[in-house]
């Protein structure tokens, strides 16, 4: 599975979690966890976004809670870079299509995506 085969999955699993989405959200988070089986991501919005300050990604008023977009192992050959690189080329394509799933994303401050205990890399940013 790469990314272009995780992309249609993906977006509709953010279509389906993105709801409900408070209006004090400025920016998004797309966290990856590992299993031992599976690669896991869940969706976290902030309240506060500064790119100078990781402290940022702590101030969480909104997540897609048990939803979980699942990539099992057995359907991903590559490693943890490469995952996490497939989902953020999907994210990237996801925001570069024309829509309201990709406006909901842009009109935030910032998309930040990585390992839960890694470093984010932000892939979108308000200028």
């Amino acid at each position: 599975m790469d990314q272009l085969q995780i992309l249609q999955p993906f977006s509709d699993w953010v279509s389906d979690v993105l709801v409900d989405i408070p209006d004090e959200t400025v920016a998004y988070v797309f966290n990856i966890y590992e299993e031992n089986d599976a690669y896991l991501v869940d969706i976290t919005g902030t309240s506060t976004f500064d790119a100078s300050c990781e402290d940022w990604t702590d101030d969480i008023n909104w997540d897609s809670g048990n939803e979980m977009f699942i990539i099992p192992k057995e359907n991903f050959e590559g490693d943890w870079e490469e995952i996490h690189d497939a989902i953020a080329e999907a994210l990237e394509a996801l925001m570069d299509a024309e829509g309201e799933l990709a406006d909901a994303l842009c009109d935030s401050d910032a998309v930040a995506v990585g390992f839960i205990d890694g470093e984010l890399e932000i892939i979108w940013q308000e200028e």
